[in-house]
Formats: C-alpha cells, sequence, structure tokens
C-alpha cells in the first residue's frame, strides 16, 4: 500500500525551510513511515529465510528427475564424443572435455573413462614451461 500524499508535496524538492510546527508534523509523519520500513525489513528478511528452506528443499529433489540423470550411458557417451575437438586429439585439461566431463558425477566419469576415443587419447604435454622461457622436456621421466 503506497503512504498518502504527503501534505508537503508542493514542498518537496524545493529549498522551502518548514516552521516548527511542521518540523514536528514531519517527523511524527517519517517516525511512522520508518517504523513501516522496520517491519517490512523484518518481513523480508523472514521471507527470505523462509524461501531459501524451501528452494534447498526444491533443488535436491528437482535434480532427482533431470533429464540428464534419466539418460542411457550410451546416449551421454555419445554426447561426450560429440564435445570432443573435431580435429585433434583432446587435451589433458580439467576445463575441457573429456575431463571436464568427468568432474560431473561418478556415473559421469565412469562413462568418460570407457568411452572410445575418451582418456584413451589425449594431447599431453611434453614439457614443462618455466618462468615463461625455459622448458623443461618430460619425456625421459615416462
Amino acid at each position: 500500500m503506497p503512504p498518502a500524499e504527503s501534505p508537503f508535496q508542493e514542498h518537496l524538492h524545493t529549498n522551502y525551510v518548514p516552521t516548527d510546527a511542521e518540523i514536528d508534523e514531519l517527523r511524527a509523519d517519517l517516525q511512522q513511515h520508518e517504523a513501516e520500513l522496520v517491519r517490512l525489513d523484518a518481513l523480508i528478511c523472514d521471507l527470505t529465510a523462509r524461501r531459501d528452506r524451501i528452494q534447498a528443499h526444491v533443488d535436491p529433489h528437482r535434480a532427482l528427475i533431470s533429464y540428464p540423470r534419466r539418460l542411457p550411458p550410451d546416449i551421454i557417451g555419445e554426447i561426450f564424443l560429440a564435445c570432443l575437438p573435431a580435429e585433434g586429439y583432446p587435451k589433458l585439461n580439467s576445463r575441457e572435455a573429456p575431463l571436464l566431463l568427468g568432474q560431473i558425477c561418478g556415473l559421469w566419469r565412469s562413462i568418460a573413462l570407457g568411452t572410445p576415443i575418451g582418456l584413451g587419447t589425449v594431447t599431453v604435454p611434453y614439457g614443462i614451461r618455466l618462468r615463461n622461457t625455459e622448458t623443461v622436456p618430460c619425456r625421459g621421466s615416462w
């Protein structure tokens, strides 16, 4: 419910100086509206906490009925294959397929590891860069 129109509406955003009696009237009006703001803030806080509790219940339950959860492993494997680079081999990088996909859950990890060309063939860097200029070969340690 919007507040009633102020009797001082015509003086707002001007250089008007209220009288002492008007100041008392303004203070009483402000006190009433500020009390309502405090009440509304408390209500918002309570409603937000209630919403968070309900959301914490809904999210995991919604995940149980998600479509990806119900996909057969062979379809997930095909999706994983489609995520691989079109040319060359996948990189050994946790931010790219197939390693990224294997971080989702245990089932996806086993699918990623068991999918042909998943982790069977990856590009492994053969040197380690130190200070952006020096390269140390790693082949000997393999």
